[in-house]
């Protein structure tokens, strides 16, 4: 089975929830044990799982084929990492 397409996209209301147009996957709620700096890490990490997913896909296709191939998509994982991280919002 596949998972939901990406892009995911945040919706926040009193509990962040994660989900693409009318599908909700996840519902990321802050609480008194998880700091805000690393609920929003959290929900940055799941928010880029269809990504993160689609780039491990192309790197181990491409990773038979020799460096020079893989040289953009290690320019599109760093700025996936960037993301994830926070950055480039």
């Amino acid at each position: 089975m596949n998972h939901t397409p990406g892009p995911w996209e945040i919706r926040r209301h009193i509990k962040t929830a994660i989900g693409n147009g009318d599908k909700q996957i996840a519902l990321v709620s802050l609480n008194d044990k998880v700091r805000e700096e690393e609920h929003e890490a959290n929900v940055n990490l799941l928010v880029m799982a269809p990504e993160m997913f689609e780039i491990l896909e192309e790197l181990e296709r491409l990773s038979s084929m020799g460096p020079e191939h893989s040289a953009p998509v290690r320019v599109r994982a760093r700025e996936i990492i960037a993301k994830v991280r926070g950055y480039n919002e």
